[in-house]
């Protein structure tokens, strides 16, 4: 998880791939990885759905030796699931219960029959005081790991998503070659530049 989490330092909410002749920006693979994060309403059991707070990007890491099984991961901004990282005070000793939740677009929409194209699942980041999610030793660094995500086979059928490969990220030799002046893509919460490319 360490390594892992070492990969995402320079890459918040981006698959960084130089924009050069030899390399083709695949924006459908990365468009159909991004989720857009949105806080609880007051009571907890549906999202406010007037205040995204972040996006993240979906991310499948394979089992060892299984060629079509894994888990789904989110990777995001740690100030995301971090609250007290974000201001700076102290963590409480004890974390109460809390959860964050997902917009994933519907894989069947049909406005005929449905009010909206869009699900807002939960995710819970802290269950009975444990955390799920994880975040750099290095306090500078804002970016977390959600390794709890339940989306399955049976969620891949209802909703049009679908999770980077680990392998098609930046290696760490890859992000070494780049400097000043080359370009990358980051999808993600651009605020006053939703929807454009």
């Amino acid at each position: 998880m360490k390594r892992l989490l070492s990969s995402f330092m320079l890459v918040l909410f981006c698959c960084l791939q130089p924009l050069r002749a030899d390399t083709t920006l695949k924006t459908d693979v990365l468009l159909k990885a991004v989720v857009f994060i949105y806080s609880p309403n007051s009571d907890g059991t549906e999202a406010d759905t007037t205040k995204p707070i972040g996006t993240g990007f979906l991310v499948l890491a394979r089992s060892k030796g299984a060629a079509a099984q894994g888990i789904v991961i989110l990777i995001t901004a740690r100030h995301i699931v971090d609250p007290w990282w974000a201001t700076c005070s102290a963590e409480p000793q004890q974390q109460p219960d809390r959860r964050i939740f997902l917009r994933v677009n519907k894989t069947n929409y049909d406005p005929k029959k449905d009010a909206t194209g869009v699900d807002y699942e939960p995710l819970d980041l802290v269950r009975n005081g444990v955390k799920r999610y994880s975040v750099s030793g290095d306090s500078q660094v804002d970016a977390a790991i959600v390794d709890a995500v339940s989306f399955d086979r049976a969620m891949q059928q209802k909703y049009d998503f679908a999770p980077l490969e680990l392998a098609s990220l930046a290696s760490a030799d890859e992000i070494a070659k780049f400097k000043i002046g080359d370009s990358i893509a980051s999808p993600g919460l651009v605020p006053g530049r939703s929807g454009e490319m």
